[in-house]
């Protein structure tokens, strides 16, 4: 025996179509939270699983929303990351940037005496000062 609860038209339409716009894979889900409910009658042919969403309970339309608020939220994350991933990839792996950063990493520096060195250059020659000064440095 099926309920007939009061329904938005407009609500329903929307549940309607946003679940069809679905993949496939997220439609099974839907599925599964309408096979919970016992009291909803699932139609299927050929063409699909087809049910009356007018004898949907408020608490199964409420499930519905909520799985439908996490898919858009995995949906909208995923893409953000997707961006993410691919400014990543246009700053640090393209050929071009990467000339760049190897060119703009080793920037030479003036030591004490005048002379302009590498950053590696300029710690060994600091290492061998050091040693000639008498210092230990190794503990």
């Amino acid at each position: 025996m099926a309920h007939c609860y009061a329904h938005n038209y407009d609500e329903l339409e929307d549940l309607r179509a946003k679940i069809e716009e679905m993949p496939k894979f997220n439609q099974v889900e839907v599925l599964r939270i309408l096979s919970k409910s016992s009291n909803i009658t699932l139609n299927e042919n050929k063409y699909g699983t087809h049910i009356n969403l007018t004898d949907l309970s408020p608490e199964v339309i409420y499930s519905l929303k909520t799985y439908m608020q996490y898919v858009t939220t995995q949906e909208y994350d995923l893409s953000n990351i997707e961006k993410q991933k691919e400014e990543f990839k246009n700053i640090y792996f393209s050929k071009d940037n990467k000339d760049n950063l190897k060119r703009t990493s080793i920037l030479p520096f003036t030591t004490g005496n005048g002379y302009a060195a590498s950053a590696s250059a300029s710690a060994s020659a600091s290492a061998s000062a050091s040693a000639s000064d008498g210092i230990n440095t190794t503990s």
